[in-house]
């Protein structure tokens, strides 16, 4: 039980270690999207990335955010929806988080299993 049990927690160990934090999601986010673009919603679920907002830049949001480290093909869904009052467009944006095999990257991981 106890083999199980830490072959449990290292697996999820392993997952989250493998997932860039939200903290380093938004602080991304922040750097790469223009001061005319605002969030009115950010989802992380499992391992995708959903933006909500509204921005006067929206058709170019796609180019802005390629080339995270932190996430993979970042795509408008739907068709943006002008907003006559703040003459901005809503937008949904979707990317895929970029998962990693921690396990293969943590120098000097213990394979705790008995032989």
């Amino acid at each position: 039980q106890l083999i199980d049990q830490v072959e449990g927690l290292r697996f999820l160990q392993d997952a989250r270690a493998g997932r860039p934090t939200a903290v380093e999601v938004i602080d991304e986010l922040a750097r790469r999207l223009p001061d005319t673009t605002y969030v009115e919603k950010l989802a992380i679920e499992d391992t995708r990335l959903t933006l909500i907002g509204q921005s006067s830049e929206a058709s170019a949001l796609v180019i802005k955010l390629e080339g995270s480290k932190l996430w993979r093909q970042p795509a408008l869904t739907g068709a943006l929806q002008p907003d006559p009052r703040t003459h901005r467009d809503r937008f949904t944006l979707t990317a895929e988080l970029a998962v990693t095999d921690a396990a293969k990257s943590q120098p000097g991981a213990v394979d705790v299993r008995t032989p």
